[in-house]
């Protein structure tokens, strides 16, 4: 059986793609951190400790504006 999608999920996708932190995400969009943890899952992604200059990489690779890195 398929569960439906939560409604903020593609906010919540959006901002993980950014890099945002899930603390940040929790607090902007009013979600748990559950909601976070499961999209994540969903999408695949781990969390892990990057340097700034790690995340500047990834962030050009992507490429998303640099502002918008944490």
């Amino acid at each position: 059986m398929s569960y439906p999608r939560h409604p903020k999920s593609d906010q919540i996708e959006r901002m993980l793609y950014e890099m945002q932190p899930t603390k940040m995400i929790c607090q902007q969009l009013k979600v748990g951190g559950s909601v976070v943890r499961s999209q994540m899952k969903r999408l695949g992604m781990l969390r892990v400790s990057l340097t700034a200059e790690e995340r500047n990489k990834i962030a050009d690779w992507r490429g998303i504006d640099r502002r918008f890195v944490p």
